[in-house]
Order: structure tokens, then sequence, then C-alpha cells
């Protein structure tokens, strides 16, 4: 959820700093919102039952808060997209074309680089 809710809130800056429209936040907003009702449902399904209080209270506020989280995210994501329309950004083709390679070292780690299109 906070992966995609990060990845959402990034696509929307580079949208205002390059002034360019994008598909992209709404793509990861969705993907939050996805992985939201998963979470709900396993909210519903009561898997603490019989557990102590004290020890569950703290991962359901963690959860609301999550929650809450993407809602915002998503409402920031409409308004930069209304903004968008309203302050006739241009489509961009070339806004994601961003690369991402894995490497793995010898001692087995592995390292993720992105390389970026946005030099603005």
């Amino acid at each position: 959820m906070m992966v995609e809710s990060g990845k959402a809130l990034r696509e929307s800056s580079f949208m205002l700093n390059l002034m360019v429209k994008s598909a992209m936040p709404n793509l990861h907003v969705t993907n939050a919102e996805s992985a939201t009702e998963s979470l709900k449902s396993l909210l519903r399904a009561n898997p603490w039952e019989g557990g102590d209080l004290v020890e569950i209270l703290p991962a359901i506020t963690v959860a609301s808060h999550l929650i809450h989280i993407v809602l915002c995210v998503k409402e920031i994501c409409e308004a930069v997209e209304e903004l968008a329309n309203l302050a006739n950004f241009e489509p961009s083709e070339i806004f994601h074309r961003g690369t991402v390679q894995s490497t793995s070292d010898n001692d087995g780690t592995v390292a993720v680089i992105t390389e970026s299109p946005y030099d603005a």
C-alpha cells in the first residue's frame, strides 16, 4: 500500500514539475486501493479472535492509518490530475521510459538501479 502510494505521489510530483499529463499515478492508486481492500478483508475476518486487545490494538491502529493514507493520496492525485487538465498540460510519451536493472554481487546481495528520464 505504501509503496504504491509513494509511487503515485512521486509520479504526481513529476507531472507538476514537468507540466505533463500521465496516467501512472492513477494506476498506482488503483494498486494501493486493491491492497487496501485486501487489508480490510483480512481485518473483517477477525484473525485475532480471542487475542489480547493490548497486543492487537497497535496493529489495528497502523492498518487504519494506512487505509487513511491511501485515501489521502487518491485525493491528492485527483487534484493534480484536475490541475493538469485545467492548465492544459500536454501528454508526455517519454514520461515513463526509465529502466530498472538488477545485479547480483558475489556475496549474493542484490542491488536495484533505477535510471530515470526525469532531468528537470
